[in-house]
C-alpha cells in the first residue's frame, strides 16, 4: 500500500468518509481517482465528468505520486486473481480437509 502521509495534496480526517484518504478539501476518495487513472481517464476528464470539484493540478499530483512509489500487493493494478472457495460443512464435518484445500489454493497462487 501507498504511504500517502508524504502526499500533500491528500488528507484523512476521522469520522470523514469512514477515513478513507481523500483528496485534500474534498470528499473524494484517492482511491477513487487512482482506479480511473488505471481505467485510462486524464484528471482533467475526471474533473469534469466524473467528480465536480477535483482540482484538475491536485488530482495530475496525486497521480504522480501513486506512480512514482513501488507498487506492493493490494494496489488495484498490481492485483492477480486469487482464487475463491466456498466449502458447505455438514454437522459431523470437521473442517480440515475444506481447510487443506483452501491452504493449497493459496499457496498455488502466491
Amino acid at each position: 500500500m501507498i504511504d500517502w502521509s508524504e502526499c500533500q495534496d491528500v488528507e484523512r480526517i476521522t469520522g470523514k468518509v469512514s477515513g478513507a484518504w481523500l483528496v485534500k478539501g474534498t470528499r473524494i476518495p484517492v482511491q477513487a481517482v487512482l482506479d480511473n487513472a488505471d481505467d485510462g481517464y486524464t484528471a482533467e476528464e475526471m474533473a469534469s465528468a466524473i467528480y465536480e470539484g477535483l482540482p484538475i493540478d491536485r488530482a495530475e499530483r496525486i497521480i504522480a505520486f501513486a506512480r512514482s512509489v513501488p507498487r506492493q500487493p493490494g494496489n488495484r493494478s498490481n492485483r492477480s486473481a486469487l482464487p475463491c472457495a466456498i466449502f458447505v460443512r455438514s454437522a459431523d464435518d470437521t473442517g480440515s480437509a475444506s481447510r487443506n484445500a483452501l491452504a493449497r489454493a493459496f499457496d498455488a497462487n502466491g
